[in-house]
């Protein structure tokens, strides 16, 4: 599956049949005629039928995936998730993409870019063909009203720093954006390849409001926000229209799935059962105790990666209560077991 971000796996999706029981009424006998008679209250009247409502394609390519972590926002501005980070792939663009070495940075919707001799100034050229969920073409307007709400102090995003000191983003016409810093950032085009700087439909964003990323989400991905409903499950469809995909996958086009799945299941047994049983196709980051059980469940494949270094912060608001006093939070740093 070519859109399985930094994922490299191959997933068997059974389709289930389900044979529904056609209920039929035998006519009855031919009776002499009777003169209908008017209804009193128009109540009586026999309300019109709806119309059926589509059942689920049963060739149709779904992929469920069981997460345990709980999700705040699919606003990528205001949340610095690993849950949410997922399913933004999936509904968002970025100017930049990374391989999966996690290292070489390739095109995205920047098909190409230059830096300065001084390193403080980025010029992204972008592709002219990508076009938002709603069918409006993505500009380089459309990118610096993202980077900006991403920066600006009034959406305080959690993630604004990773963009570094940035002085001015501005468009010179309607597919070049230029990125001016106060000082270099090397960093720079991998945090360009991350959720956090992805292009937002501003449209969208600003019809919505405060419900964006809960009620709406709108962007230019290989899939399309469908339904979240939170503590159960986040619902996406295929982009018929997306044929801008980065170089790093087979298939630029379409993607291959149909509708892709998230849903909340807090408890691992109850997630392992799932998994056990067909009801979802994937989990991410398999609860130890239960590894060496789904390693030797005979329809389950496990991708097993090795150790790799990962940093995990306790972060404070710092405005609030308790956490506004330094020496409290000294206090918490001297309990941590540095060596250990």
């Amino acid at each position: 599956m070519s859109w399985l971000r930094n994922h490299r796996m191959i997933l068997l999706l059974a389709l289930v049949l389900t044979v529904g029981l056609l209920v039929s009424a035998c006519a009855p006998e031919e009776e002499e005629p009777v003169e209908a008679e008017e209804p009193d209250d128009p109540e009586d009247e026999p309300e019109e039928e709806d119309d059926p409502v589509d059942e689920e394609d049963p060739e149709e390519k779904v992929l469920r995936i069981g997460m345990m972590t709980t999700m705040d926002t699919l606003d990528p501005h205001a949340t610095s998730g690993l849950g949410p980070g997922q399913i933004m792939y999936y509904m968002y663009d970025t100017l930049l993409v990374t391989d999966y070495d996690l290292e070489t940075i390739h095109p995205h919707v920047a098909q190409e870019w230059e830096v300065s001799e001084d390193g403080l100034l980025y010029t992204f050229h972008l592709r002219e063909d990508v076009k938002f969920h709603s069918g409006r073409p993505l500009t380089a307007e459309d990118v610096v009203w993202s980077f900006e709400r991403w920066l600006s102090e009034e959406t305080a995003s959690p993630t604004a720093d990773r963009a570094g000191r940035v002085s001015e983003v501005r468009a010179p016409d309607d597919y070049t954006v230029e990125m001016e810093l106060e000082a270099p950032h090397a960093m720079l085009p991998h945090f360009l390849a991350q959720p956090e700087s992805v292009i937002l439909d501003r449209e969208v964003v600003e019809e919505y409001g405060e419900d964006y990323g809960s009620a709406m989400a709108g962007g230019s991905g290989p899939y399309k926000f469908v339904e979240w409903i939170p503590r159960e499950r986040v619902e996406l469809k295929r982009n018929p229209d997306y044929t801008w995909g980065p170089p790093i996958f087979d298939n630029s086009g379409p993607a291959h799935l149909d509708r892709i799945e998230y849903r909340k299941i807090p408890e691992a047994s109850t997630l392992i059962m799932e998994l056990e049983e067909g009801g979802i196709d994937v989990i991410y980051g398999t609860p130890p105790s239960y590894v060496q059980r789904v390693k030797d469940h005979p329809n389950i494949n496990v991708v097993q990666t090795d150790p790799y270094l990962y940093m995990n912060y306790i972060g404070f608001k710092v405005v609030r209560p308790f956490a506004d006093d330094i020496v409290i939070r000294k206090a918490l740093n001297y309990a941590v077991d540095k060596q250990g």
